[in-house]
């Protein structure tokens, strides 16, 4: 009887949890497709194949420089830290070189063809 009874309640709390689990589940998901909904609702302009290998460029440049920087921050070395400073200088140039493909990104409005 005690057994049975114990099985029961185990049945009982198994269906609970399992409808609760759908039940926000399926919130969820709703939230989810209603932000997807927003998000691609904010068009970008289309750019030229030009500006896009660019703008890639730009942002693996910009990438490799906080990779130096953060190599820079923990290295005690004083050759390895003077070899980071000295690619930090030339990543530099390149993000300086490579700035107004950024500004065309942020104002889609202004001629895309570079």
């Amino acid at each position: 009887m005690f057994v049975q009874i114990v099985r029961s309640v185990r049945r009982i709390r198994e269906n609970y949890n399992h409808r609760m689990a759908r039940g926000w589940e399926s919130k969820s998901v709703e939230a989810q497709q209603e932000d997807a909904s927003s998000k691609s609702s904010k068009r970008r302009p289309k750019l030229s194949p030009e500006t896009a290998a660019r703008l890639r460029e730009y942002e693996g440049v910009r990438l490799a420089r906080q990779r130096v920087l953060q190599q820079l921050e923990r290295s005690q070395n004083p050759r390895h830290r003077q070899q980071l400073q000295d690619e930090l200088a030339v990543l530099d140039e390149k993000l300086i070189q490579l700035q107004d493909v950024k500004n065309l990104e942020s104002h889609p409005g202004a001629g895309l063809k570079l």
